[in-house]
């Protein structure tokens, strides 16, 4: 299913992860990421702003996890852009570990059309001083 790329994964995936006990969920979120569905990006965004949870037995948790995902999901750069002024501002910690995703992401790719938007928003946070610095 993950191979497909058919958006109905996502779902599936999603309620997995939402039912794995915790301490388990790593996999389902790797196939979210990996799968590239239409969705997939939105359904990560969901569990990266949820309540932070263990996702295997060593301790790494859905925030540490979701950002080391997100440069898998080529094609839906403009929504992982999106998602950023979702993100509440006075959580440091995510918007932090957000940016440095989308920091990846834009020195991976090498369409101008991918990378300048991302690129546009890290300046717009580095150069306004009303924002907490989180680069």
């Amino acid at each position: 299913m993950v191979a497909s790329g058919d958006p109905r994964g996502v779902k599936v995936f999603a309620e997995r992860f939402a039912k794995a006990q915790p301490g388990e969920g790593r996999e389902f979120l790797r196939a979210l990421a990996v799968c590239n569905a239409t969705g997939a990006a939105a359904a990560l965004f969901d569990v990266f702003v949820a309540d932070e949870r263990r996702i295997d037995l060593k301790g790494e948790t859905t925030v540490a996890y979701v950002p080391v995902l997100l440069p898998n999901l080529r094609g839906q750069e403009q929504v992982l852009i999106d998602c950023w002024s979702k993100l509440d501002p006075q959580d440091h910690r995510r918007r932090a570990l957000w940016l440095s995703a989308l920091t990846s992401i834009a020195a991976d790719r090498e369409a101008p059309a991918v990378r300048q938007p991302i690129e546009a928003l890290l300046r717009a946070v580095l150069f306004d001083n009303a924002q907490p610095s989180q680069l």
